[in-house]
């Protein structure tokens, strides 16, 4: 082999702020239910979707691993959310756009079952 010849260089990860705003959301669906990485992963599992433990560790904590649409999709089917939430989040800043059950949000006077989708 030659020594003078270039070595290549990993190119750096370059993370744009929607795919990390998706991840952190992605993040918030999970802890609000209690949920392990593991267990995420054991449901995406069960709906067909098997995804490595590392994969969504690294998709949650940096965003920089690249996610296909049919991901968010089972992201989403998983954790009970619509589409859109994950990708532009939520409206109401105060429920999250989850009031508890039997409730009604006093700032965006959604109800539980308004959100069911």
């Amino acid at each position: 082999m030659n020594d003078l010849a270039p070595r290549r260089r990993k190119a750096p990860r370059i993370v744009d702020e929607r795919s990390h705003q998706v991840a952190l959301r992605i993040r918030r669906a999970r802890l609000s239910r209690g949920w392990t990485v593991d267990r995420l992963r054991r449901e995406m599992e069960l709906i067909g979707y098997p995804i490595a433990h590392s994969t969504i560790y690294r998709r949650e904590i940096s965003g920089a691993s690249r996610m296909t649409l049919g991901a968010l999709f089972a992201f989403a089917e998983v954790l009970k959310v619509p589409v859109m939430r994950l990708l532009v989040g939520p409206v109401c800043q105060v429920c999250d756009d989850n009031p508890p059950p039997g409730f009604i949000c006093t700032s965006c006077h959604v109800r539980p079952e308004q959100n069911a989708a």
